[in-house]
């Protein structure tokens, strides 16, 4: 694991390609195909993109970050990790690699965080039996309106505690 630099984009863009065709085939997801490279650049710039490495190339990406985002997480947690963009690519995808290399690659790298939240939509039920089958449990929704998306969206607030990575 290691934070993104600006070398990485075309491996970033491949996973995130992968894995937006992969999630509209088998569920839904509320992204943009393909994938917005300016919203990973702009992530690389700030030092919050991490790349999960499957020999030499990225298996999965990732925003990791201590803030967050303030319309799903009305209360925060001074020491969790907010993950978000979270993809796998082809390459590792049923190989168990989040739970079994990027979580336990994020704890190891951030020893005072006590906790791991992340959000998704709330109608997507395959997603969310993903999550709490690795660990995390739902604990609410939010619903807000989306500039982007011109519309309100529901997500399930999910949370995960340290102590449950092996």
């Amino acid at each position: 694991m290691r934070i993104a630099t600006s070398q990485d984009g075309p491996a970033i863009a491949e996973v995130y390609r992968q894995a937006t065709l992969y999630a509209n085939k088998v569920g839904h997801i509320d992204w943009p195909n393909p994938f917005p490279m300016r919203l990973a650049t702009e992530l690389i710039d700030t030092n919050e993109l991490f790349c999960f490495e499957d020999g030499a190339q990225a298996g999965g990406v990732a925003k990791v970050s201590t803030s967050p985002d303030t319309r799903v997480w009305s209360q925060t947690n001074a020491s969790a990790l907010y993950l978000s963009k979270v993809a796998t690519g082809n390459a590792v995808r049923g190989l168990h690699f989040f739970e079994q290399e990027t979580l336990p690659a994020l704890a190891e790298a951030h020893p005072r965080a006590s906790r791991f939240r992340l959000d998704c939509l709330a109608g997507n039920g395959r997603l969310i039996a993903f999550y709490e089958q690795v660990g995390f449990a739902v604990i609410g929704e939010s619903s807000f309106f989306s500039v982007k998306s011109k519309r309100v969206l529901t997500v399930a607030r999910l949370e995960m505690p340290l102590l449950l990575i092996a």
